[in-house]
């Protein structure tokens, strides 16, 4: 059975295309600014409504698809603005392109792929020498027993170090702890893992500055170290 739609949300909705289009004849009062702000927020994307079969093209939008957008799509919009708003002043023609124009972007992102345009917006992470906060710093475990593979970074925070480890070739089911060691030979646990059939990949983290922190390593349950990691200067 179809859902009857919300008085309320119509009313609202109407109100806000109506707010808008006495914006295009005069400047808005306090009061009429502050509802539209306020209604906007409550129904974010409705001043893009006219453009409903072109944003349409974003629902079936693959995560990535070579295949370029309709040829002459951003005239067309931009056309059908400029048809619509030729009797009604330069004001609302800028505004309906402004809106075609952002219109056309969307599209064009559905055509990128979404994950495209998430990685274009991804932050990079930051990058410099050891003990650049944030930055991954990968590390090396040069005595790793034989059949061990191991790979190891860390990350330099106001708070301690982060040591990121991916072994695999450890005895199933037996502990470890991992460690890290200052110049005076003050050790930090950083946490411990369980040894499995598959790649163990840990995040840990210790309560030691990166600058202070010269050595990680791994022990086994009963205290003996079983791999080292020397730690450049930071």
């Amino acid at each position: 059975m179809k859902a009857m739609a919300d008085p309320d949300e119509t009313a609202g909705r109407a109100r806000v295309l109506q707010l808008l289009e006495l914006g295009e004849d005069r400047p808005l009062t306090g009061p009429e600014q502050l509802e539209l702000d306020t209604l906007l927020q409550r129904f974010p994307g409705i001043e893009f409504d006219q453009f409903g079969p072109e944003l349409a093209h974003l629902e079936h939008a693959p995560i990535f698809r070579e295949a370029a957008p309709p040829p002459r799509l951003r005239a067309k919009i931009i056309q059908a603005a400029e048809n619509d708003t030729a009797s009604r002043g330069t004001s609302r023609l800028r505004r309906r392109i402004g809106l075609a124009a952002a219109a056309v972007a969307l599209v064009l992102a559905g055509a990128l792929g979404q994950g495209a345009i998430a990685e274009l917006a991804r932050p990079k992470p930051p990058t410099g020498p050891p003990g650049t906060l944030g930055a991954v710093e990968p590390i090396t475990f040069s005595d790793a027993p034989a059949g061990v593979e191991v790979n190891g970074a860390v990350v330099a925070h106001t708070w301690g170090t982060e040591t990121r480890v991916e072994i695999g070739g450890l005895p199933v089911g037996n502990s470890f702890t991992v460690v890290l060691v200052d110049d005076n030979g003050t050790e930090y646990t950083a946490g411990g893992f369980v040894g499995s059939r598959l790649p163990v990949d840990c995040q840990l983290n210790a309560a030691v500055l990166r600058a202070d922190a010269k050595m990680i390593k791994v022990l086994d349950k009963s205290g003996t170290m079983i791999m080292t990691s020397a730690l450049p200067p930071a």
